[in-house]
Formats: C-alpha cells, sequence, structure tokens
C-alpha cells in the first residue's frame, strides 16, 4: 500500500513539473534566424501555444534569436539569455523592417551605433523626488518601474505632454512638466542641488482629485480638488506628493495628477500665476476662493438644489 502511494506521489509531482516547465524542442544545430517584436508588448510563453503558461513579455523592436519552429510558434532566445516560445506570426525577419521596429520603439539591440545611440537624444533630468515610468503616454498605462531627483534620461519622441526616455532601467513613458531640460539646472538636480524654495507650486490636473491622508489610496479622504486648483508641493514619495492647499488644508495627492507651474500649458482655471485674488482676463470672469470648510457645490442657487461636489477653504474659483 505504502508503495502505491509513493508511485502516485511521484506521478503527482513529474505531471506538476512538466506543467510548469519550459517546454524546449528537440536539439538542432540549424540555422539561427534573427527577428524582431511586431506589437508593442508581446507575451513570451513556455510552450507553442496561447495555453502555455506566460514566462515574459517583450516590447516593440527588441530582437531575438529562432533557432527551431513548431506549429507556428518559435522557439526563441531572448535579449536577457533566456529561451521561450513565440508566435511566428508576431515577429518581423526581415532586418531592415526589423531595424524600423527598433527605431519606432526606441530599442537599442547592441549594434555598433548603440554607443553613440545617447548623444542622438537631448537629455533630460528628473525633477520630483520620486517619479512614475509608464509604458504608454497617459496615467492609464501600467507603470514600469519609478525615477528618483535628479537621474538623468534621454527623450526619444514626445506625444501629447509626455515624453519617451531612454532610462537607466530601459525605455518608459515620463510626463513633460516633470523634467528638467536645462543642463545647468539638471547637473544641479543630479548633484544633490536644491532650487531657491523647498516648495513647488502645481495645479490639479484632473476632475475631482483626492486630497488624502497618506500617499496611498488606503488613506482616508480629506477633501475632493477641482481642475486648476493651486497647490504648493512641499515633498513626494513612492508617486504621491505631499500639498499644501491655499487657506491651511494639506494632505497627499497622486503625483500623476499635478501639472506644475512653468510648463507650456496649464490646466484650465490655472493660467493665472498670480496667488491673490484678481479679475478675470477674458469673458467677464472673476477669480476668487473659498472663505469657509467644507463648502458645497450645487446645480442651483438654493439649499434645496444637489449637492455636486465639496469644496475646501482657499480653493480657487472662477466666477461667471
Amino acid at each position: 500500500m505504502s508503495i502505491l502511494r509513493l508511485r502516485l506521489a511521484l506521478t503527482a509531482f513529474v505531471t506538476v513539473v512538466a506543467a510548469t516547465a519550459v517546454l524546449a524542442p528537440p536539439a538542432d544545430a540549424g540555422k539561427v534566424y534573427p527577428a524582431w517584436v511586431i506589437p508593442e508588448v508581446l507575451k513570451v510563453r513556455s510552450g507553442p501555444g496561447t495555453d502555455r503558461d506566460q514566462i515574459g513579455s517583450l516590447t516593440k523592436g527588441t530582437k531575438v534569436y529562432v533557432t527551431s519552429f513548431s506549429n507556428n510558434w518559435c522557439w526563441a532566445k531572448l535579449p536577457d539569455g533566456r529561451w521561450g516560445w513565440i508566435a511566428e506570426w508576431l515577429l518581423q525577419f526581415s532586418a531592415d523592417k526589423g531595424r524600423a521596429l527598433a527605431e519606432a520603439g526606441g530599442v537599442s539591440n547592441g549594434s555598433s551605433s548603440s554607443s553613440s545611440s545617447s548623444s542622438d537624444y537631448p537629455p533630460a533630468w528628473i525633477v520630483p523626488e520620486t517619479t512614475n515610468v509608464r509604458s504608454g503616454p497617459g496615467t492609464q498605462y501600467e507603470m514600469r518601474g519609478q525615477l528618483s531627483r535628479g537621474t538623468k534620461v534621454y527623450v526619444v519622441t514626445r506625444k501629447s505632454g509626455w515624453s519617451k526616455c531612454r532610462t537607466p532601467g530601459g525605455y518608459g513613458w515620463i510626463r513633460d512638466d516633470l523634467l528638467e531640460r536645462n543642463a545647468d539646472t539638471g547637473r544641479k538636480l543630479s548633484s544633490g542641488g536644491s532650487s531657491s524654495t523647498s516648495t513647488r507650486k502645481a495645479f490639479v490636473n484632473g476632475d475631482g482629485v483626492r486630497l488624502r491622508s497618506g500617499p496611498g489610496t488606503n488613506h482616508s479622504i480629506r477633501a475632493s480638488l477641482t481642475k486648476g486648483q493651486t497647490v504648493f508641493v512641499t515633498g513626494t514619495k513612492d508617486g504621491w506628493a505631499s500639498v499644501s492647499v491655499q487657506g491651511g488644508a494639506s494632505g497627499w495627492v497622486s503625483a500623476d495628477l499635478l501639472k506644475y507651474e512653468g510648463t507650456t500649458s496649464v490646466p484650465s482655471g490655472g493660467a493665472s500665476s498670480s496667488s491673490g485674488p484678481s479679475s478675470g482676463s477674458s469673458g467677464g470672469t472673476m477669480k476668487g476662493f473659498v472663505d469657509g470648510s467644507s463648502v458645497h457645490l450645487r446645480s442651483g442657487p438654493s439649499l434645496s438644489e444637489s449637492i455636486r461636489a465639496k469644496v475646501v477653504k482657499g480653493q480657487t474659483l472662477y466666477i461667471t
């Protein structure tokens, strides 16, 4: 009876190993085929089929080396030295078209020109204490990592207020207003130099942005901020910014939802750089500030109208 149990246990173990291991093809001394990834993101699998486990991913223009084919799948060596299976229809085998994909994807595949690639792109430096690097030009894209203040990157291309950058950890997208493009200022950031003030003026770049008690969505909501509202950033942590609002309120907001003063575009409602009340510059609009705590914004001119939002003391408003 004990021998039977042992055999069953060994069978189960072998089954699990076979299901999770990377399935390699028979040894083949055939030709090696260089190929380039076509889609923006490609899944590398443990075997030749979409039902196999994903063991990694590659980005557009990445070069791999195919040594075997099976049912329209390719057994390939990856840039990090590992091996895996890739769908054949997602690879480009033409060298000219492959190099074009690599250039479009901002990927360096170790060619002879890679040593001069940095000089081909303008440098920039990270301004906040911590900045998120994303897979695409927007906060809706996944976060690939974070860079600290003063880190030097190289801007490959720009799109919709974002820059695709070559960073020490690979390629990714960073918001334009979080980058310093002046070389002298950038070198000061890199060496740990600080600006003349410990705070930086910014504007809320979204509607209904939550002001929280700590750096994370697990912290309680203190207030709701409106697009264009002025805040002063006093520090950053893990992709969140510690801010104070005109009137005394303070808390944490996602750093991705702030637009810093001095950028080429300022969110609607934040065009004026003055800190005090002033008359609007167009359309008879007047600028004002909330002078009470937790003031209700209603759908009409009456207390009987429904509440649309809450505004905090010191919040900027535009009277039309």
